[in-house]
């Protein structure tokens, strides 16, 4: 698993975070690897926590930037400005399950 955060400037009648987020996961397709998407907006822009499940970083770098890529390019005024990955062993897991406490 791996969490690759990306900011993408956003035109300032553009949409809101949560707004991207549900865009992102709507231009999702299977072999991204995306599992869940968290994002938070920040001066102009958004940044997004993508959690994907690819082995090499640099896979989940390029799926992330592809699925970025592809948002924005239906975006007027919107583009990808960086993108950059983390290896979160474990945690994403831990995380997406709801918690080390959780039931199921």
């Amino acid at each position: 698993m791996h969490i690759v955060l990306a900011d993408l400037a956003i035109p300032a009648d553009g949409p809101s975070a949560e707004e991207v987020r549900d865009g992102l996961l709507r231009c999702a397709e299977p072999g991204h690897g995306l599992r869940h998407v968290y994002a938070e907006p920040r001066d102009g822009a958004v940044r997004a926590a993508l959690f994907l499940s690819r082995a090499l970083v640099r896979e989940a770098e390029a799926a992330a930037r592809e699925l970025c890529l592809a948002y924005c390019s239906g975006l007027r005024g919107g583009h990808l400005v960086r993108v950059g990955a983390t290896l979160v062993p474990q945690f994403g897991e831990v995380l997406l399950s709801g918690g080390p406490d959780a039931e199921g």
